[in-house]
């Protein structure tokens, strides 16, 4: 009988807890932000790190384990918007391609838009063979992208949270499956505690290791990793309710409704 799995993104930023090991009982893998959330819904995992936009579709199916998650504090360098024009120019002309990876990342691009939209119009979709203006790109593609200075604007999407909003992003919480037991609940409980407290360490164990992946040197990977947030405290908690309000506040725009990252469950 296969042990229960534990998901991980396939970026940097959880590499750390890939060096920390897997929790006791249990074996580690990776997904897509996006896909972790089928895989919750489908019973494929006993917990996993998801996106905080499909938090709702796992309700009665999973819960927050512990203050944990994928937060920034400002620049995140991994969530990315790349683009021809300034982002303030951003408008329903606009060709956009979606990252197949992400949800938050989705969203969060299109609630930093949605107080212009009616004025600007949303960007629509790229079509198969168009030229594209603006790319959303997130994980370890982002901080390629970045490194290879290819598009004339980049705008970190957190960092324009920040600016509007003052409190850190929160893409992702750990959750844990209803199916677990008490004595699992435990141990992953345990695991992530024990991160924490040998998290400095293992950050510099992901850098060392596991820089050339993202395309940085050891000492960008490690800037990099200290920008990541996966202890929440507070301000971070008091961000992730910001950006659950605004998810309510501005529904998924029906001109993306074929997104191929948009839940119906989000409509």
């Amino acid at each position: 009988m296969s042990l229960p799995r534990v998901l991980l993104t396939p970026y940097l930023n959880t590499r750390p807890l890939w060096h920390h090991g897997a929790p006791r009982g249990c074996t580690l893998d990776t997904l897509a932000p996006r896909l972790a959330v089928d895989a919750m819904l489908r019973g494929e995992a006993l917990a996993a790190v998801v996106p905080v936009a499909g938090l709702p579709r796992l309700q009665g199916v999973a819960e927050l384990l512990g203050p944990y998650g994928i937060a920034c504090r400002g620049r995140s360098e991994s969530v990315l918007l790349c683009s021809r024009q300034p982002f303030a120019a951003i408008d329903g002309a606009t060709r956009l391609a979606l990252s197949a990876d992400s949800m938050s990342s989705v969203r969060l691009l299109y609630l930093l838009l949605a107080r212009r939209m009616p004025d600007r119009g949303v960007p629509r979709l790229v079509e198969a063979g168009e030229p594209v203006d603006a790319a959303l790109i997130i994980g370890d593609a982002a901080l390629r992208a970045a490194g290879r200075r290819e598009w004339p604007h980049v705008t970190d999407l957190a960092t324009q949270w920040f600016l509007a909003h003052g409190r850190p992003m929160v893409f992702a919480r750990w959750v844990v499956s209803h199916r677990a037991s008490a004595a699992q609940r435990a141990a992953l409980a345990a695991w992530l505690a024990a991160y924490a407290a040998r998290e400095a360490e293992l950050r510099a164990r992901a850098a060392r290791l596991d820089h050339a992946r993202a395309g940085l040197g050891p000492v960008a990977a490690a800037r990099y990793l200290d920008g990541i947030r996966t202890c929440l405290d507070d301000d971070d908690l008091a961000g992730q309710a910001i950006y659950e309000r605004e998810l309510a506040r501005y529904p998924w725009p029906a001109a993306l409704a074929g997104a191929i990252n948009h839940p119906p469950q989000e409509a």
